[in-house]
């Protein structure tokens, strides 16, 4: 600041020039169209094109499955439900520095494994705005039949006020991210 407003008989810092004219030469190399064109090469095309050879290999194999996987998806979503829950989080009180447990056993409607949880928290700023605090996710514990046993353990190590939510989602290692298929569905807990 004190550089910026050192200012000659001319109305301007010369020492603030310096620094603008060094920034620019240092600085505008790395910020050329070719580095952006390869950050769009090595980012998204050449990624993007080695999926689509994977998803085009034996008469589009892949892209068929992903499909097919998505309308099964579809069809069995609202009829996934939690058949029980158990949480060792009081109700009332103070919950930091303590651990807890989370535990969902969901019945799947036979997607085999397709389902994701998470734990998600939400804590308030100073301005009154919600943020997402922390995202725990859940570990598949035991399977037997449609029924997965879904467990998280947690340390809630911050104090304050906080919302908290479970988010079930489905999930398939062939989606090139979690928004490619976005369904998901709120749990109480």
């Amino acid at each position: 600041m004190p550089l910026y407003y050192d200012k000659n008989i001319k109305g301007y810092s010369e020492g603030w020039i310096k620094v603008i004219k060094n920034s620019i030469a240092t600085i505008a190399p790395h910020y050329t169209m070719k580095r952006q064109l390869d950050d769009y090469y090595d980012k998204f095309y050449n990624k993007e094109a080695a999926r689509f050879k994977k998803l085009s290999a034996d008469d589009n194999r892949m892209a068929k499955d992903i499909a097919l996987w998505k309308e099964t998806v579809a069809e069995r979503w609202d009829a996934i439900r939690v058949v029980s829950k158990e949480n060792t989080m009081p109700a009332e009180g103070p919950i930091s520095g303590v651990p807890y447990t989370l535990t969902f056993v969901v019945d799947e409607q036979g997607l085999d494994d397709a389902i994701g949880l998470e734990l998600v928290t939400i804590k308030m700023n100073k301005d009154g705005e919600e943020r997402i605090g922390a995202i725990r996710p859940f570990e598949v514990i035991k399977k037997e039949g449609n029924l997965y046993t879904f467990q998280c353990k947690f340390l809630s190590a911050h104090a304050g006020s906080f919302k908290a939510a479970v988010r079930m989602f489905p999930k398939n290692e062939n989606l090139p991210h979690r928004q490619d298929f976005a369904y998901v569905k709120w749990l109480e807990y």
